[in-house]
């Protein structure tokens, strides 16, 4: 059984705000203080830490210093990760909600609030495996769709992914390079394919530009087939069966108002011709009665 006591690690904390990484541990043995710098480290790697690297330690109070076993380094989320994470907590996704309490439960740095725990690098792969498939399919969603994109969740999506990430994987940087080109930032997308030559995942810029316009297609075609999709037979027969009955209540209103303004024209018809009448009835009486008054 080892002996070993975590009382820091080594890491630059400014500028790792939205991401969630691993940091060289600082251990105690015997009295004496080691950094374990190896990827998987074991007691025959450690180094003593010199006083030049004390300056460096971001040290952990004591009531939280724990035993650490061989090959487990110290992880870290940033705060802006925590943020983000707490937003796209609502999209359907179990695995995201279970990354946001999982890091909910973790210690925080006395500086800058980082959330820390430790274990090995192959059990973190497991605990950001689903999570990054999951982030992967929203945004790809996302960004295809012009909502999404300019006022959605896109850019919150792409803040975890990126966030999650832990290595330059071929697929990874073309999703990262994906949301660049489809918010029109040339000079980004041409930087993450210079990143993918050098990471030495593509021969070079061309190829990398290649493999990401065939998973644009790709995803556009499924974009396209889900948005053209026929209406249901059902549904169409009570839609039309719907605008029959509206056609028929306005057909039949119109008649209805129509009829109404025949027999309001009739009456008025009928009025003046009374009318008329009566007035030239009255004229030759009112004559009559003038010649009789002058013989009189």
């Amino acid at each position: 059984m080892h002996d070993y006591q975590l009382v820091g690690f080594i890491s630059d904390l400014n500028g790792n705000e939205a991401q969630l990484f691993t940091a060289d541990p600082v251990l105690e043995h015997r009295g004496q203080l080691f950094v374990a710098e190896a990827r998987s480290w074991q007691p025959e790697n450690l180094r003593p830490v010199s006083q030049s690297r004390m300056r460096f330690i971001e040290q952990i109070p004591t009531e939280e210093q724990r035993p650490i076993q061989p090959g487990e380094v110290v992880w870290l989320a940033g705060r802006s990760l925590i943020s983000d994470l707490s937003r796209v907590d609502r999209a359907l996704s179990g695995s995201l909600s279970h990354l946001r309490r999982e890091i909910g439960r973790w210690n925080r740095t006395r500086r800058m609030g980082f959330a820390w725990t430790t274990g090995t690098r192959s059990r973190l792969a497991q605990l950001i495996e689903q999570p990054l498939v999951d982030i992967t399919a929203l945004l790809q969603d996302a960004l295809f769709d012009r909502q999404e994109l300019s006022h959605g969740d896109a850019a919150a999506y792409f803040a975890v992914f990126k966030g999650i990430v832990q290595d330059d994987d071929l697929q990874h940087l073309i999703t990262r390079a994906i949301y660049y080109r489809e918010r029109y930032d040339d000079q980004r997308m041409l930087t993450v394919a210079r990143r993918a030559v050098n990471a030495g995942v593509a021969g070079d810029q061309g190829e990398f530009l290649d493999a990401l316009e065939q998973r644009v297609q790709r995803l556009s075609a499924r974009r396209l087939a889900d948005t053209t999709r026929p209406v249901a037979p059902a549904m169409s027969q009570d839609l039309l069966a719907l605008l029959r009955v509206i056609t028929a209540e306005k057909l039949s209103a119109t008649t209805h108002a129509s009829v109404a303004l025949r027999r309001a024209h009739s009456t008025d018809r009928v009025f003046s011709e009374a009318t008329e009448a009566m007035r030239q009835n009255r004229v030759p009486a009112a004559q009559g009665s003038s010649t009789e008054a002058a013989h009189s």
